[in-house]
């Protein structure tokens, strides 16, 4: 099952990179520029969440969950994102078929 999805996803996405490769380059850089930035932006959510004292626990709880789970994201799901289609592009210009064996990892962006 996994491997029928993984050529069905590595199709898809190779005819999405021979027509447009320039802009799955610029999907590429916006990905890791907006990674940084929810890094770094849930770091500082989860910093002021541990100081501030005013906010009920409830609520403290319920956003400290929403900046884990979103920081989660900017460490894993971009970044692999980013990867997967870097990979595509060189197997574009190489003809390599290396894009197969990481596919597994990219399962759980889709």
């Amino acid at each position: 099952m996994v491997s029928q999805f993984c050529t069905q996803k590595l199709h898809e996405l190779s005819s999405l990179v021979q027509f447009h490769g320039i802009s799955m380059l610029v999907f590429c850089i916006l990905n890791l520029v907006f990674s940084v930035l929810a890094v770094v932006e849930n770091l500082l959510v989860i910093y002021a969440l541990r100081t501030c004292s005013s906010i009920p626990t409830v609520m403290k709880k319920f956003f400290l969950t929403l900046a884990l789970s979103d920081l989660a994201v900017g460490t894993l799901g971009q970044p692999m994102s980013v990867v997967f289609i870097t990979v595509m592009l060189k197997m574009k210009s190489n003809g390599d078929a290396f894009a197969r064996y990481i596919c597994i990892f990219d399962i759980a962006n889709s």
